[in-house]
């Protein structure tokens, strides 16, 4: 050792790792409370500011939630009973079983590129062009 070394390095070089280990272990312990503590007060200090805006945002959007509601019950009165025969929702049909008892599903490349096949067109529910709809007295 030289006058370059470091007081640290020839103290721990001289002595046998059994000795030092425990030095150590109670340095890194010491030090990993001191850096908690100190840095543990400063994450709940920069989280506190969000807690209190996701607060604050959660009852904005309440209130805001409960005025749309209420406004849209006012301009349009209250749901009716029955929906007419236009708005039925259309549900699809379970997919095919084939004999392997897998569903007839597309794999790889062949799920992700669109078929070559024309698919069939199916007109959305809605008023019907041959029957003569009356549409409603607006004033504003």
């Amino acid at each position: 050792m030289g006058r370059n070394a470091y007081w640290g390095q020839v103290v721990t070089s001289s002595l046998p790792q059994f000795v030092v280990g425990p030095i150590a272990d109670q340095l890194r312990n010491a030090f990993v409370k001191r850096f908690a503590a100190g840095q543990g007060a400063n994450v709940l200090g920069r989280a506190i500011p969000f807690g209190i805006g996701a607060a604050i945002g959660g009852v904005g959007n309440l209130v805001l939630g409960r005025t749309v509601i209420q406004s849209a019950r006012t301009a349009f009165g209250p749901p009716p009973f029955t929906f007419p025969m236009e708005l039925a929702v259309t549900i699809k049909a379970p997919k095919a079983v084939t004999v392997d008892g897998g569903t007839s599903e597309k794999k790889g490349l062949k799920k992700i590129l669109p078929s070559r096949k024309p698919k069939e067109i199916t007109e959305a529910p809605g008023p019907r062009h041959d029957v003569e709809t009356q549409l409603p007295d607006i004033r504003i």
